[in-house]
C-alpha cells in the first residue's frame, strides 16, 4: 500500500524528469542549429557570422597604398550600389595582401586600423606564391563569414556590384544550376609551363596541357566550390610555387566535382556599347577604369570604343 507521504515525492520526480528531458532537448537543438549556422568548423559556435550575398577580394601587393586609396575614393568601390528595388546590395569587400619585409609594418597596421578592409595573409607576398595567399583567404572567409559567392579580382579590374548581384541571384534561382560554380570571362587551356609564369612541377601536374582554368584577374566562386577547393587543397601535396590561376584549375580538375563556366557578361577589356557587362578585367591605367565606371553611371555604357585589355606579359 502506498502511503500519502510518498505521492508528492513521486510527482516531484516525474516533474523533474520531464523538465530535465525538455532542457536537454533544447540544449541539443541549440547546439545543432549553431553548428549548422557556423559550418561545423568555427569553435565559437555561439558567435554568429556576418552574412553577405557575396564577398569581393581585390588582390594587391601590400606596398600599393596609393592604389588602394584610389580604388576606395575614386573608382568602383566609391559608389553606393543598389539592387533593382533600390535596396543596398548585401556585399562586402576586402583587399588581399601578403607580407613584405621591405614595407614598414607600422604603415600596414595604421592602414588596416583605419579602413578595416585588408586581409593580410601570413605568407610572403611574391608573385609565384599567389596560390598560398588565395587559399589562406578562402579558408579565412569560410571560417569567419557566411556568404553565397566570392568574386576575386586584380586591382586593374572593375566591378559593377549591382550587376554582379543580379547575376548571382539569377544563378541561385535556377534550381538545375550546379552549386559548384567556378567561372570567369577568360577561361582557357594552355600548354603546361615548367619554367615561366605558369610553371608547375611534374609532381603536381604531369600532362602536357593544363586543365581549363580561369584568369585570376576576375574569378567567381560559389561557397560550395570554395569548400571543395579548400578540402582538396588540404589533401594535396602542395607546390613550392604557383600562381592562383592555373593552380585553382588543377585543384578543380582533381576534385572531379567543379566544372568551369565561361561568363558572357564579363569581359577582358572594354567592348564598346555594351551595358550588360558587370566585370571588366585588365584595364590600365586605373584612371581609365574609373572613367569607364563614371560613364556607365551617366550613360549606361562603359566605353564608346573598344578598349583592349592591358597585357602584363
Amino acid at each position: 500500500m502506498i502511503s500519502r507521504r510518498m505521492i508528492p515525492v513521486r510527482r516531484l520526480n516525474k516533474h523533474v524528469t520531464v523538465k530535465s528531458f525538455i532542457g536537454i532537448f533544447l540544449i541539443l537543438l541549440g547546439l545543432y542549429c549553431a553548428c549548422n549556422h557556423t559550418g561545423y568548423k568555427n569553435l565559437s559556435i555561439l558567435k554568429s557570422k556576418p552574412h553577405f550575398n557575396f564577398i569581393v577580394l581585390t588582390k594587391t601587393p601590400i606596398e600599393r597604398l596609393e592604389t588602394r586609396r584610389f580604388l576606395r575614393e575614386s573608382s568602383w568601390l566609391s559608389y553606393d550600389w543598389r539592387d533593382e528595388g533600390g535596396k543596398p546590395v548585401l556585399w562586402t569587400h576586402f583587399f588581399l595582401s601578403g607580407l613584405s619585409p621591405s614595407y614598414p609594418r607600422s604603415i600596414v597596421d595604421e592602414e588596416r586600423a583605419t579602413h578595416r578592409d585588408i586581409l593580410l595573409a601570413p605568407v610572403l607576398d611574391v608573385y609565384l606564391g599567389q596560390i598560398y595567399k588565395v587559399m589562406w583567404a578562402l579558408r579565412y572567409l569560410l571560417d569567419n563569414f557566411s556568404f553565397n559567392f566570392l568574386i576575386v579580382l586584380d586591382e586593374d579590374s572593375i566591378l559593377n556590384v549591382s550587376g554582379a548581384h543580379s547575376f548571382i541571384n539569377e544563378y541561385m534561382k535556377n534550381k538545375s544550376a550546379n552549386p559548384m560554380f567556378y567561372g570567369g570571362s577568360s577561361c582557357h587551356v594552355y600548354e603546361t609551363d615548367r619554367v615561366g609564369k605558369w610553371k608547375v612541377s611534374e609532381e603536381m601536374w604531369r600532362p602536357k596541357v593544363y586543365p581549363i582554368f580561369c584568369d585570376g584577374s576576375g574569378v567567381i566562386y560559389s561557397v560550395h566550390a570554395i569548400r571543395e577547393l579548400v578540402r582538396f587543397w588540404d589533401q594535396t601535396r602542395q607546390p613550392p610555387v604557383g600562381i592562383d590561376d592555373q593552380m585553382i584549375g588543377i585543384l578543380a580538375f582533381y576534385s572531379g566535382k567543379i566544372p568551369v563556366t565561361s561568363i558572357s557578361n564579363a569581359t577582358m577589356g572594354c567592348e564598346a556599347g555594351r551595358s550588360d557587362t558587370f566585370l571588366i578585367q585588365q584595364i590600365q591605367p586605373l584612371e581609365e577604369g574609373a572613367k569607364m565606371m563614371r560613364r556607365y553611371h551617366e550613360t549606361g555604357v562603359y566605353c564608346t570604343e573598344n578598349v583592349p585589355r592591358h597585357k602584363q606579359f
